[in-house]
């Protein structure tokens, strides 16, 4: 729990026996870890196909991002930047879609797309 008085998170210690997803290393500090065991991808093989049917365009002399999809389910758009910080929510995204992207600045961009049943990745370099 974060303690405001040291202005840190502190962590109850568990009995060596036992199992505790927090790795404390053989010297009881907290290396940061988690230890889930689990494996973090941004896309699976159906989610590929999907990502397929959808292409992001950056018109750098316009500052204007063309979104142009075939998806027959309404479909919503997040635009996260590298940092994983949302920038950008779109709903009912139509078929040929332009948005002013004043405010993306050069980098590399994570955009999320949402049907009712499924969702996708992309990456995409606005330079």
């Amino acid at each position: 729990m974060f303690m405001t008085s040291s202005g840190y998170v502190e962590y109850n210690s568990v009995s060596s026996s036992e199992d505790s997803p927090i790795d404390f290393g053989s010297d009881g500090n907290d290396a940061g870890a988690w230890d889930s065991g689990l494996t973090i991808t941004l896309s699976s093989e159906k989610e590929d196909f999907l990502a397929t049917k959808l292409s992001v365009y950056y018109n750098k002399s316009s500052k204007i991002l063309e979104l142009q999809h075939t998806i027959t389910e309404p479909v919503s758009i997040e635009i996260y930047n590298i940092l994983g910080v949302k920038i950008l929510t779109l709903k009912d995204v139509a078929q040929n879609q332009r948005v002013n992207a004043n405010s993306l600045q050069t980098g590399i961009y994570i955009l999320v797309g949402k049907t009712p049943t499924k969702f996708f990745s992309k990456k995409f370099l606005i330079n």
